[in-house]
């Protein structure tokens, strides 16, 4: 089994970092867990051009000192592989860890748990 040290923001103010916390959890996977404290005000609500344009020159050196390569969080290094997104860490945590089932196994209702919108009841009128 791979070595596993998942780097966050507080897991008290960051959904985006608590996400692949409650993955590897629910898997049963033993991790190491590093919260790193970066200036949160550059941290940016996406990795686009804008939040990356924030995250320039002496931050990002900064940042990468507190174990992120392109400077946001969360960040899940297998053995010393990284992976950033949440999404992608679940994603991978689901592929290493089948077993944990994080994933529904019909196709549909995988897209749909990956999706944000759910209607609120079966009922629910679809367009």
């Amino acid at each position: 089994m791979p070595s596993l040290r998942l780097v966050v923001i507080s897991l008290r103010y960051s959904s985006w970092s608590m996400r692949p916390f409650l993955a590897l959890k629910h898997a049963g996977v033993s991790f190491e867990l590093e919260t790193a404290t970066p200036d949160l005000a550059k941290q940016g609500a996406a990795a686009d051009d804008a939040a990356m344009a924030k995250i320039a020159g002496e931050e990002l050196s900064a940042r990468r000192k507190l174990g992120s390569v392109t400077g946001l969080f969360p960040v899940l290094y297998v053995d010393e592989t990284p992976i950033h997104e949440s999404l992608a860490i679940c994603e991978w945590v689901s592929d290493a860890f089948p077993e944990a089932q994080l994933w529904p196994e019909s196709g549909i209702e995988r897209a749909r748990s990956r999706a944000r919108w759910r209607p609120a009841s079966p009922t629910c009128a679809r367009t």
